[in-house]
C-alpha cells in the first residue's frame, strides 16, 4: 500500500483518491471535525468525477457544475 500513489488522475476531470487529494486519512464526503463529521466543502471538490474510499460507505453526491463524488463502498463493509 505504501508504494501506491496517493492520488491518480485518469483524465483531466477524473480523480481517484483514498481519502482526499491532500490527505489520505481525511474523508472526502465527510471530514472529521470536533464533535463528529462535517461535509466536504465545494472548494474541496476539484474534478468533475472523483472516486474516493476510506469510509467504506456507499455514497454518491452531485455538486454544481456537473461535479460528482462517488464512494463505491466496500465488499462486506459496513455490516
Amino acid at each position: 500500500m505504501t508504494r501506491l500513489p496517493t492520488t491518480l488522475r485518469l483524465e483531466s476531470d477524473i480523480l481517484l483518491v483514498h481519502g482526499t487529494p491532500t490527505s489520505g486519512p481525511a474523508y472526502f464526503l465527510e471530514t472529521v471535525a470536533v464533535g463528529g463529521l462535517r461535509p466536504a466543502t465545494r472548494a474541496e471538490i476539484v474534478a468533475r468525477l472523483i472516486q474516493c474510499g476510506h469510509t467504506h460507505i456507499q455514497r454518491m453526491v452531485a455538486f454544481g457544475k456537473g461535479r460528482l463524488v462517488l464512494n463505491p463502498g466496500s465488499v462486506g463493509l459496513p455490516g
